[in-house]
């Protein structure tokens, strides 16, 4: 995913939480976490963290948000969503 100046939001659904509810992660790991996956969405940076637990979700939830982007985008564009 690259920079996009204009994209000021994404959409974080319940079940990022759940999942890190259910690997045990404390609030901590949640917070960096969700920082994380901020940077991915809003700056297009992709880091790595020092928790595999983060890693892990960051893995599985980059394909929500870049999918997400993706329709926002055409929709900017008058596209199709989808």
């Amino acid at each position: 995913m690259t920079e996009n100046e204009q994209t000021k939001s994404f959409v974080m659904y319940e079940s990022f939480f759940e999942a890190a509810e259910q690997m045990q992660m404390d609030d901590a790991a949640i917070g960096k976490y969700v920082m994380m996956l901020r940077a991915y969405a809003i700056k297009g940076q992709e880091l790595k963290c020092d928790d595999g637990r983060v890693n892990a979700l960051l893995t599985l939830t980059k394909p929500l948000i870049a999918a997400s982007t993706t329709r926002y985008k055409k929709a900017v564009k008058g596209g199709e969503h989808g």
